[in-house]
């Protein structure tokens, strides 16, 4: 039986790999993401967090919270493709936007219809994604986003894009 966890290794063999090695394996291919405005609505800022490097867009639509946190999916998509991450682990605190996204809660609104079919275009350049839910406390995007909204900074690790 293959583990869907890791990509084709059967179950036996990744029992035997070193469980560091197979840590750095999830986090080499894990993005914790987030989103918010304030006001709400208001500017939406977005961060992403991979590899021990932060990635932020500050003011790039205004919207609401939920459309922050789909917007903050999005922007993740984009550094996993830039990254050449091909089945990625999205790591997030918006249990709306990872239900909706792995398809088990429906988009009702036109707007959040709309950021469940771009990410629905964008996710088939993918051949894996997952998605999990994690408490605001353990989001790393979500407290990196709050740093900056602080002006705290990240010691000369903030990018406006993956490159």
């Amino acid at each position: 039986m293959l583990s869907r966890r890791c990509g084709g290794i059967s179950n036996a063999a990744w029992r035997r790999i070193e469980p560091r090695t197979r840590a750095s394996a999830v986090a080499a291919r894990k993005l914790f993401f987030d989103g918010g405005c304030r006001p709400n609505p208001g500017p939406i800022d977005v961060a992403v967090v991979a590899r021990g490097q932060t990635y932020l867009k500050r003011g790039i639509a205004v919207g609401t919270n939920d459309d922050a946190e789909w917007q903050a999916l999005l922007y993740a998509l984009d550094v996993a493709r830039d990254l050449g991450i091909a089945d990625p682990l999205f790591v997030g605190d918006s249990t709306l936007v990872v239900q909706q996204a792995s398809g088990a809660w429906p988009a009702r609104s036109a707007n959040l219809q709309a950021h469940l079919a771009t990410f629905g275009r964008r996710a088939e350049a993918f051949d894996r994604i997952s998605l999990r839910h994690v408490r605001r406390s353990h989001n790393l995007a979500g407290i990196a986003l709050e740093r900056a909204r602080a002006g705290l900074g990240f010691g000369g690790m903030i990018s406006a894009s993956p490159e």
